[in-house]
């Protein structure tokens, strides 16, 4: 898999490469779901010189067995890189290309790394080796030190318009897009590798559920039941999104794309709006809130959204 507006920052990097003119650290951030990790498998296959003839071909470097390559992610359990990997990633660059003509080592998520491991990377950071390549990839760049990105040549993914990015999720599919494709799109913020993954996934959009919730068809407890298994991070995400739009049509002037959000005071939106966020917050964080409780709690604020100007 490739996509086309990753093609420009590949070229860039192939030609500073072919000069011996590429910073050993490159720092490669943009919007989540657009493909970081596409371009950040591409640049280490050419690095080690195992580039297909066109970048997206070809078995991805994450699964390369490779003596001059490491693929480093954060741990699955708790979401952090752990520090015994940054620090073998030391002595990694510190050893001579075995089979290839660099070495590169690929950090994903370079923002999960915690103190401990941010200072390990530091040192390698400073001293480059020679033939050692360091591809830092994130999706949240302002979460990284300054030490970290003033030590990194910086390689943005530049998002396409919202149009471009459906074109190119209708050609990756296998048969005719679904109908609720531009709902998903705008839940997950035209982010196409995000949308190729919910569609994988068969995922539906949640707006509808959210309309329902709103209408009282069916009780708050039935719908946190309902979604028991939903991702509620995600979940939140999408939610989100709604409130924002329906407090930019309120500036506008324009219809908000839930009907059951039209009208209702800034005042309420606001409120709902800090809420969600606040939740956001607590399932990000450690306090390991009760999924169910919360979320049946969101949904009768939300059920009630409103009421109060109605007395």
């Amino acid at each position: 898999m490739w996509a086309p507006w990753l093609q420009g920052a590949y070229e860039q990097v192939q030609a500073r490469l072919a000069d011996d003119a590429l910073p050993h650290a490159l720092l490669i951030h943009g919007p989540p779901g657009w493909g970081q990790l596409l371009l950040a498998d591409a640049i280490a296959l050419q690095v080690i010189g195992r580039a297909p003839d066109e970048p997206g071909l070809g078995p991805p470097a994450a699964e390369l067995a490779h003596q001059d390559l490491r693929w480093i992610e954060p741990d699955g359990k708790s979401g952090q890189t752990r520090i015994d990997l940054v620090r073998e990633l030391g002595e990694f660059s510190q050893r001579r290309p075995q089979a290839a003509p660099r070495k590169v080592a690929v950090v994903t998520a370079a923002e999960s790394m915690n103190a401990a491991a941010t200072n390990a990377l530091l040192k390698t950071l400073e001293e480059p080796p020679p033939d050692t390549y360091i591809l830092l990839v994130t999706s949240a760049l302002g979460e990284l030190l300054p030490t970290i990105r003033s030590r990194c040549m910086l390689l943005a993914v530049h998002p396409v318009t919202e149009a471009e990015a459906l074109d190119w999720v209708r050609s990756q599919l296998p048969g005719p897009a679904p109908a609720d494709l531009e709902a998903l799109s705008f839940e997950l913020g035209a982010a196409p590798l995000a949308l190729l993954e919910v569609l994988g996934a068969e995922h539906e959009p949640v707006g509808p559920l959210l309309d329902t919730a709103r209408s009282g068809r069916q009780t708050p407890a039935a719908l946190a039941n309902a979604l028991a298994n939903a991702d509620l991070e995600d979940l939140l995400r999408r939610w989100i999104r709604y409130v924002v739009d329906a407090l930019q049509a309120r500036l506008t002037g324009g219809s908000p794309r839930l009907a059951s959000l039209a009208g209702l005071p800034a005042e309420d939106l606001l409120d709902c709006q800090d809420q969600l966020m606040h939740a956001l917050q607590l399932v990000q964080g450690t306090s390991n809130p009760n999924p169910r409780l919360l979320l049946e709690t969101l949904l009768v604020r939300w059920r009630d959204l409103g009421r109060r100007h109605r007395r």
